[in-house]
């Protein structure tokens, strides 16, 4: 059980506690809290019997405890309560009636550990000396007097004027400095005449325990209220039964982290490549007005890395003279935020925090991340929010306060308060480029290798920076080089602990992250993607049959994207694929996710046809504010911000309304567009392709035979302008038309169909067998000028498909079984064949 009184030490002796109203309660304190009370009572007040104390209530209603308030002060600190208990059995021993100032300094310098003993020593004051030399009785009674030994008049006043000291530098208790620095301050008692004799410079002595005092006490801004008698012993229930919270403590401590100690510990990031950004974060903060320096980049541009690379200059000496010295803290405003319950705590904490500040002057300086995050905050009916309670420090230039933010977000929240935007000068934190990256990475390097206890080799390095600004646009360097390098360090470490080596981080294990993380097969990007790229045609050919004009034009892109001799500002390929109806333009645009991606759910296809109306722009982008859906997105603007890197295929175009088509203007232009919610999506490494059915009839009229293949470009290049408009028709890559599919070409469709069929057969442990008649006969009756290979898909289904369903179904068809099909007259035959 603790004690009631102080609720931090163990209660050992239960007393009994009479009010004035006649109410009576045992109460269990501790021995300390016992002997405070007892020093306050008149000799023979306290009567003593059967380990109980009977207190008189008149006495107990007027008396209170000097040490016990409630608020941010708490009482003696665990040393001085070793210094009164080693003062009072010096006292104790040496028979002395009260416990002085001599035996107080004896019991400070017992504590060899503590600031105060440190200093005395160092001006020639030893326990030793005091004990041989100090005025003491001549003999030592055989017995110590019973009972408790007293705190002599100026002992006693020398623990008030600690306790005031205390409180006047903010601190939660009383400690040794405070004591000596009370001792000192008074001329007059034994102990300061002692040393004066001793030839000590008090002064010099009083200058360095204030300083100790200044950098060892916590400092804030107190809020204390006295606390009635009862609540000092029963607690504040026993008071009509009102409990007070106890105050906020040292704000600084609770919400802040001192990045000066850390930088002195060694646990800050070297800061590399911002010489700029810091050296104007330094000459702000040296200003006579506006010297508050806020750094808007970014997410992830190196804002706190800045503020973290000025500390490092503070510790090293490496600023202006005005800076030098100074202590910078960040502060944490979600932990300052966190358990406000009741109106006007978070404001509390806010104000407590800046006159905290304030008190300490100008070498203190504050850091905030997120600084938006303040205006608002905390904002009720009745009361300011936490951005208006900087305003007037900020003002005045009591205050150094440096913020960080990003650009939307300034724009957002802070730019809107121009009373609090212009107590501000704007530090703009740009991306670093791909150099200054690399020598950003190469500089923290070190501290990776020694966390994950690996090597990172220079490839590493560069393919970090390189894949990250190539694939990951969505965020900003160094951050995703960083991220990327500290993930491949994991999984090498991981792996050489698995296998028992030592291999270093290369760049394979970065393009390995990169795809983990994009979706991107990266990890064949390093050379035989170089191969694969050659060698495009051949490779979609595989699945596009004839179409080679498209093929080519498509591959000379790709290859253009990839070697970076692009336009950065666009995307990868924008193109219009035009043709009759079945002759493979979606079926290339989804070939091209696979050779790109290896996957088909980066083929984003939006049927234009379901684009026809004007209202429908809203769908693809977003709703706008204040309407249904808001918070939704756009179909197309989701999907590519969620997946940067796809194919976007438009299909049928020009079923779309003109609003709709108006949008691609902006995306083929610029590879940007601005979504409902005013967030920008970037379709820089995405590949356009619209189709339309424009020209068709030109193939089914046979006019298309008599055109060669400029003059065929030409004419469909008219007609897509007719529909659209040259603006979007110019910023295209390439106008691309496919030609009409002739029956041996459909036959070749139907071989890459059954091949497909095939492979899903063999999941099933089925074998499929086609003869060469039967593949004839389905090309005969899947042939189509106009309708091109659709047919053909078609009666696959009906002929094959089909009937195999049936007879795997009913069992006809078993695993380890082979379907023959071949041509029995006029019509496909399909026998199981046991193997």
């Amino acid at each position: 059980m603790f004690c009631e009184s102080c609720r931090r030490r163990p209660g050992t002796m239960r007393m009994t506690v009479r009010r004035p109203d006649g109410e009576q309660r045992v109460i269990l304190l501790c021995g300390l809290c016992a002997y405070r009370f007892q020093q306050m009572m008149a000799p023979g007040v306290a009567a003593r019997g059967g380990g109980q104390a009977q207190l008189p209530g008149d006495t107990y209603s007027g008396q209170h405890f000097p040490t016990q308030r409630h608020g941010m002060f708490s009482g003696y600190s665990q040393a001085t309560q070793q210094v009164l208990k080693t003062a009072e059995k010096i006292s104790a021993d040496f028979g002395l009636p009260s416990v002085g100032t001599m035996p107080l300094l004896m019991g400070i310098l017992s504590l060899r550990g503590q600031s105060a003993a440190r200093l005395l020593e160092s001006r020639g004051v030893s326990l030793e000396d005091v004990a041989q030399s100090a005025p003491m009785p001549a003999a030592m009674p055989a017995k110590a007097p019973s009972g408790q030994v007293r705190l002599s008049a100026d002992s006693q006043t020398l623990l008030d004027m600690a306790q005031n000291l205390a409180v006047g530098h903010s601190g939660a208790f009383v400690e040794p400095d405070h004591l000596l620095l009370a001792m000192l301050q008074h001329e007059n008692m034994s102990a300061t005449r002692w040393m004066r004799q001793r030839s000590v410079d008090i002064d010099a002595l009083k200058t360095d325990l204030e300083n100790a005092v200044q950098q060892a006490d916590a400092e804030s801004t107190p809020q204390i209220t006295e606390a009635s008698p009862e609540e000092m012993l029963m607690g504040p229930a026993a008071a009509g039964g009102a409990s007070g919270k106890a105050g906020t403590g040292n704000a600084l401590q609770q919400y802040a982290r001192d990045l000066t100690e850390q930088a002195r510990m060694g646990k800050l990031m070297p800061a590399i490549g911002r010489e700029a950004e810091m050296g104007r974060v330094e000459l702000t903060l040296c200003r006579l007005q506006k010297n508050n320096p806020l750094l808007i980049g970014e997410a992830g541009v190196g804002k706190t890395a800045i503020v973290e690379g000025l500390a490092q200059h503070i510790v090293k000496g490496d600023v202006p003279d005005p800076l030098k010295d100074c202590t910078l803290y960040q502060v944490d405003l979600t932990g300052m935020v966190a358990g406000t319950e009741m109106r006007g705590e978070f404001e509390s904490r806010v104000k407590d925090l800046v006159d905290q500040v304030v008190a300490r002057g100008p070498k203190t300086i504050l850091f905030m991340d997120e600084i938006h995050t303040l205006v608002g905050a905390g904002a009720s009916e009745g009361s300011m929010d936490a951005g208006n309670i900087l305003k007037p420090a900020l003002a005045r230039g009591q205050l150094h306060l440096i913020g960080a933010t990003t650009i939307d977000e300034f724009h957002k929240y802070i730019e809107k308060d121009p009373a609090l935007a212009r107590r501000f000068q704007p530090v703009l934190v740009g991306e670093p480029t791909v150099e200054q990256s690399i020598t950003i990475l190469n500089g923290i390097k070190e501290r990776f290798e020694k966390h994950h206890g690996v090597t990172l080799s220079p490839e590493a390095i560069s393919a970090a920076v390189t894949l990250s600004n190539q694939y990951m646009t969505d965020r900003f360097l160094p951050d995703k080089a960083v991220d990327l390098i500290d993930e491949a360090c994991s999984a090498v470490a991981i792996e050489n602990d698995q296998e028992g080596q030592a291999r270093a981080v290369i760049a394979d294990d970065v393009a390995r992250a990169v795809s983990s993380w994009t979706g991107i097969p990266l990890a064949k990007m390093i050379e035989p993607e170089k191969k694969r790229l050659l060698e495009m045609e051949n490779l979609l050919h595989r699945r596009i049959v004839n179409q080679d004009a498209a093929v080519q034009a498509v591959s000379d892109v790709v290859r253009r994207s990839r070697a970076g001799l692009k336009d950065p500002e666009k995307p990868n390929g924008a193109f219009v694929f035009a043709g009759p109806t079945g002759v493979g333009k979606t079926e290339l645009a989804r070939t091209l996710a696979w050779f790109l991606f290896d996957d088909a759910d980066a083929l984003v296809r939006l049927d234009m046809s379901e684009y026809m109306e004007k209202e429908s722009v809203s769908r693809l982008i977003g709703a706008a504010p204040g309407y249904v859906g808001y918070e939704e997105g756009g179909q197309l603007t989701e999907k590519v911000r969620t997946r940067p890197y796809s194919v976007v295929l438009f299909d049928e175009m020009e079923k779309a309304h003109p609003q709709v088509l108006n949008l691609l203007l902006q995306i083929a232009d610029a590879g940007r567009l601005t979504d409902g919610q005013g967030r920008e999506v970037n379709f820089k490494n995405t590949i356009i392709i619209l189709t339309t059915n424009l020209g068709a009839e030109l193939f089914s009229s046979g006019a298309a035979a008599a055109m060669d293949e400029e003059e065929l470009t030409g004419k469909v290049t008219e007609l897509v302008i007719a529909h659209t408009s040259p603006e979007l028709v110019n910023r295209m890559d390439a106008v691309v038309v496919f030609e009409s599919l002739s029956r041996e070409q459909v036959e070749k469709v139907i071989e890459i169909q059954l091949e497909g069929l095939s492979r899903r057969l063999a999941g099933q442990g089925i074998a499929l067998e086609v003869s060469q008649e039967a593949m004839g006969w389905l090309a005969d009756q899947g042939y189509n000028l106009e309708m091109g290979a659709r047919p053909a898909k078609r009666v696959i289904q009906d002929q094959l498909v089909s009937p195999l369903s049936e007879m795997i179904l009913s069992g006809t068809l078993a695993s380890g079984a082979k379907a023959s099909v071949s041509l029995s007259g006029d019509a496909l035959e399909i026998n199981p064949v046991a193997t």
